[in-house]
């Protein structure tokens, strides 16, 4: 039996991308809280990312930077409902905060899910196993040598590279081989001048019971360039019911906070917008649909 092609008959990679697609699946309630801290250049900044979502419809993330290990400055928000997002600078937890970008709910979605914290177990870097799968499936462009198989030990093992404008990217990756959960990772990339060079590892620490949720992620960057960095993601705390439907609420929203009037025009234009780009995402999908 080819090591790429299971038991049963299913290929390895098609079975990659239901298991890793229903993890995913698993973000869309709950409510995570985790701890980040980088180190570029010697230089070190931490940030408190919390997230909640609700009927994988529902979503809002909230990143604020910490000193001390205390909150310090403005929180970024962003929240997503199914009439579109907005994305927001608030002074605390508690303030509905100023609006500074809005936009359609698939977009909305589509920057939530994105986000390397979400679904980490399935990640490399910042993309997603299943997503370099289907790109070699559809004979993408500048994906090579993508192979998957299991070894002796248990694991499933990937290996792949990358041709960018500016040189080659080769990709390694650990996987568990009962749920794809990636263990750990590495990129080596190559100039096409043949002078620079750079390595990218990262290893990823799961709970005692081993479930869904990676509770450490650690990822280091070396190159001839002088250039390094540390990054570490911890998980604090997390929850699966789905966060209550007041945590997307957008309240008062405004800008700026000195003048109501004009705050209530924003919010009105806003409101207005946010409609406009939900029924016709609508009408859009059904003149398709007739076609």
């Amino acid at each position: 039996m080819n090591q790429s092609t299971l038991a049963d008959g299913r290929s390895l990679y098609s079975d990659i991308i239901e298991v890793q697609s229903a993890r995913e699946e698993v973000y869309g309630n709950g409510h995570f809280i985790w701890r980040q801290r980088e180190v570029i250049d010697g230089e070190a900044q931490e940030k408190l990312i919390e997230y909640w979502a609700r009927d994988n419809r529902y979503f809002r993330i909230d990143t604020q930077s910490l000193s001390n290990g205390e909150a310090s400055g403005e929180i970024r928000r962003i929240i997503v409902r199914p009439e579109g997002f907005v994305k927001i600078n608030a002074r605390k937890v508690d303030d509905p905060g100023a609006i500074y970008d809005i936009g359609h709910p698939d977009e909305g979605v589509a920057k939530v899910k994105g986000q390397y914290f979400v679904s980490m177990a399935n990640r490399i870097g910042t993309v997603q196993v299943q997503t370099y799968i289907r790109q070699w499936i559809n004979k993408q462009p500048g994906l090579r040598n993508l192979k998957f198989n299991r070894d002796d030990a248990g694991h499933v093992i990937g290996s792949f590279s990358r041709r960018i404008d500016d040189g080659t990217k080769q990709y390694n990756v650990v996987m568990t081989a009962e749920d794809y959960r990636v263990q750990s990772w590495e990129m080596q990339f190559q100039a096409e001048d043949g002078q620079t060079t750079g390595t990218n590892q990262a290893s990823i620490t799961y709970g005692e019971n081993q479930d869904e949720f990676p509770t450490k992620t650690v990822d280091t960057v070396v190159s001839n360039t002088d250039y390094s960095s540390e990054f570490e993601c911890r998980l604090l705390e997390h929850q699966l019911e789905p966060a209550p439907l007041e945590v997307f609420s957008m309240g008062e929203l405004g800008m700026p906070r000195s003048n109501p009037w004009f705050r209530r025009l924003v919010l009105l234009g806003s409101g207005i917008f946010l409609l406009f780009l939900y029924f016709g995402s609508k009408w859009l999908k059904r003149r398709r649909a007739e076609k």
